[in-house]
């Protein structure tokens, strides 16, 4: 019996297909119980304590950034994992989230994740260049582009 997908969306979720049983969840907001699929490396930013209502943008970004890669590296050697976060400016932030400061930490996706919210909490989208040139990423299986998901420079 093949399954089929499930339309869902709302004011903080962009609509998307979902397979059934994500679209069960009961909230997005909150941790999604065990056994649901979880869409790209949604399980890293839960554990990373990014809120629910933000993980279609992180989703997207981090699709536009690496592609869900974990051991990316871009900018030249310059931008490192899952969020293609730039130690050069930003290895400090390895100590603020509780990590040590070792720039190969920023290739767990876990530690990348908690980086990527320390930044974002600051700084918002500014920092990557995806969300600043509204590039198309998918977002729980859909397609959507950033700029439908948030407001530039909020």
């Amino acid at each position: 019996m093949a399954r089929e997908p499930v339309e869902r969306g709302g004011p903080s979720l962009p609509q998307a297909v979902l397979w059934p049983e994500v679209a069960e969840a009961p909230n997005w907001a909150e941790p999604v119980p065990y056994g649901f699929h979880l869409p790209g490396p949604t399980w890293a930013l839960i554990d990373a304590g990014v809120p629910g209502r933000l993980h279609a943008e992180f989703l997207s970004v981090a699709w536009c950034e690496s592609g869900y890669d974990f051991d990316a590296v871009g900018d030249h050697g310059s931008s490192l994992g899952l969020f293609q976060i730039q130690p050069q400016w930003h290895l400090w932030r390895l100590e603020a989230v509780g990590e040590e400061l070792d720039p190969l930490l920023l290739f767990d996706p876990v530690v990348n994740a908690k980086v990527a919210w320390h930044l974002y909490q600051e700084a918002g989208w500014g920092p990557w260049a995806c969300a600043a040139n509204d590039v198309w990423a998918p977002a729980f299986g859909g397609v959507t582009p950033i700029s439908e998901l948030i407001e530039i420079g909020d």
